[in-house]
């Protein structure tokens, strides 16, 4: 039986779709088709050739929308985009959990 090897000495220019172990796909840019059935997902890439030469590389991930579960945003800047605004920040709050045992 083949095996990974002799596919690539067959086929040089075959490649594999990477599989992320977090589930999160960074983006610069990101749509739903109009019907929700996949989102798409834009990432690029800027490699510099020399001191004034820079390349844009762009790269496309077609996602399932039934797969999705979550999406995260950076920062609270897409809120307006569902009617919704930045909440406000309580001031003294501490982030993290804190756990108090009863024993």
């Amino acid at each position: 039986m083949p095996g990974v090897s002799c596919l690539l000495t067959i086929c040089p220019r075959l490649s594999y779709a990477p599989r992320l172990v977090s589930g999160r796909i960074a983006a610069d840019a990101v749509c739903f088709l109009l019907e929700g059935s996949a989102l798409l997902t834009i990432q690029q890439q800027k490699i510099r050739q020399g001191p004034s030469e820079e390349i844009v590389k762009q790269s496309l991930t077609v996602i399932d929308a039934s797969h999705i579960i979550a999406v995260e945003f950076q920062d609270t800047s897409h809120l307006s985009a569902f009617g919704l605004g930045a909440p406000t920040l309580r001031t003294g709050s501490q982030s993290g959990v804190n756990l108090r045992s009863n024993i």
